[in-house]
């Protein structure tokens, strides 16, 4: 995974875990604002936009608090097989 991606991945993570841990619905709220302003139904779908809101943190609950960078052509060793990085 790319810097971008592993740093993107981690604030969605933490965000949701934090939005549920204090109650903060920030998210929520400005997930619910952007669907209401392309003519959303928010009596209708307030619940689904909510559960959305924090849908990433529950499926990657544990996302790596670091990573290493690895780049194209390199060689990783991983148990007894040898691979090699192709970026794409």
């Amino acid at each position: 995974m790319s810097h971008g991606e592993f740093f993107n991945g981690r604030t969605y993570s933490l965000e949701g875990k934090l939005t549920t841990r204090f109650h903060e619905d920030s998210r929520s709220f400005s997930t619910m604002n952007y669907f209401y302003n392309q003519g959303c139904n928010l009596n209708k779908e307030k619940n689904k936009i909510i559960e959305r809101s924090t849908y990433y943190s529950s499926m990657a609950p544990d996302f790596p608090t670091t990573f290493r960078k690895i780049i194209d052509n390199q060689n990783l060793k991983i148990g007894k097989l040898n691979w090699i990085v192709i970026m794409g």
